[in-house]
């Protein structure tokens, strides 16, 4: 796909999995596709499309220290400087260096997208041709980061069951929701936090799976 950098994706992705960055060239952001073959990682299934693409939006200014830091962690990694006080990234094990130079930002938003953060913006799904469904995630991210209007809606919509917008899920903000929930009585707080827990602990456990997997060497 032209301009766009592969990720952590498998040699084979349209069989097991897939990710790639564009960064747009309105902002600083950073469009993600993130493929997946879902018979081969839940099996078959007739309710379960086989292939799914999910189109995620990040900006790496906008997230905190201590997500970066936790979406490094989960994979292994820790941001330092070097002797030249540029920054690389480091395996925490053997110590390492995986990621410095212009090769740093696409590790970054790996790890990141991996650990769970960046706003989802759509998803798209399909039993036949992998090629095709992930063309159509490529088409909807590449007007996304030329429609601002489109953008703006997709970035505001809710998407999950304790109201968070997914601007507000792409950087890990859970906060803003519960406080509007309670706020404006929208809803239930302690069904909110029930769906909260257990947004963390799925999570949790695709990140456990992801652990199980080699993250690309920049």
């Amino acid at each position: 796909m032209k301009n766009w950098i592969t990720l952590c994706s498998d040699a084979n992705w349209a069989d097991y999995h897939g990710m790639w960055m564009k960064r747009s060239s309105s902002d600083d952001s950073v469009y993600v596709l993130q493929f997946t073959n879902m018979w081969d990682a839940c099996g078959e299934s007739e309710d379960l499309s086989q292939y799914t693409c999910e189109v995620k939006r990040i900006d790496l200014s906008e997230l905190s220290d201590e997500a970066i830091d936790s979406a490094l962690k989960s994979c292994g990694y820790s941001l330092t400087c070097n002797k030249d006080n540029q920054g690389e990234i480091v395996n925490d094990d053997s110590g390492d260096v995986v990621a410095t130079g212009k090769s740093l930002e696409a590790c970054l938003v790996e790890c990141c997208i991996q650990y769970g953060l960046g706003a989802p913006l759509a998803s798209f799904d399909g039993n036949k041709l992998p090629a095709n469904v992930r063309a159509n995630a490529r088409r909807f991210a590449e007007s996304c980061m030329k429609d601002s209007k489109l953008l703006e809606e997709k970035l505001n919509r809710t998407v999950n069951a304790i109201g968070s917008t997914a601007q507000e899920y792409g950087v890990g903000d859970i906060d803003s929701a519960l406080f509007s929930a309670q706020e404006y009585g929208v809803g239930d707080i302690d069904s909110a936090l029930f769906f909260f827990h257990w947004e963390k602990l799925v999570r949790a456990i695709k990140t456990s799976i992801e652990e199980t997997k080699n993250v690309t060497s920049y």
